[in-house]
């Protein structure tokens, strides 16, 4: 569709603008434990190599049902979640993330590109650690969304 179409150009160019400038937000010796779930593999791919130029160690899963089991599997930090999936949405994840007592402390930024009125609310209120809208976002920008996430946990 037209809009996931924008993004893809979107991402795709700031992956040619920014992933060589990806530099002093984490620090080479720090590696941080991740993962991405987005049912879109060209948004992974996307996602997963700014996050691996910056140090993390990064695992992907392409629906929620993945992303739960890798969250049980490793244990991540982190999840990036995309909103909008098949199956799971992110927001049956998140719920299902935050109701486990080995999952509920994992911080959890949501992405999308869906407009609804309300949605970043009712995400922080089921307990999204943080919110943003993809087409927003450069990976370099997302990296340091993350990192300041995991900063503020610590």
């Amino acid at each position: 569709n037209y809009s996931t179409f924008l993004t893809h150009i979107t991402w795709a160019n700031a992956v040619n603008g920014t992933l060589s400038q990806l530099g002093n937000s984490i620090e080479s010796s720090e590696i941080t434990q991740g993962t991405i779930v987005d049912d879109d593999i060209g948004q992974l791919d996307l996602f997963s190599t700014a996050f691996k130029l910056k140090n993390f160690k990064v695992e992907t899963a392409q629906s929620g049902e993945e992303g739960i089991q890798k969250a049980l599997d490793k244990g991540p930090g982190l999840i990036l979640l995309d909103f909008v999936m098949p199956g799971l949405d992110g927001l049956a994840v998140l719920k299902k993330l935050k109701a486990d007592p080995k999952l509920k402390d994992i911080k959890i930024l949501i992405m999308t590109n869906l407009t609804r009125p309300g949605l970043q609310e009712e995400l922080m209120v089921a307990g999204a650690d943080d919110f943003i809208m993809k087409a927003n976002f450069t990976p370099t920008e997302l990296v340091d969304r993350a990192q300041k996430l995991i900063v503020k946990s610590e």
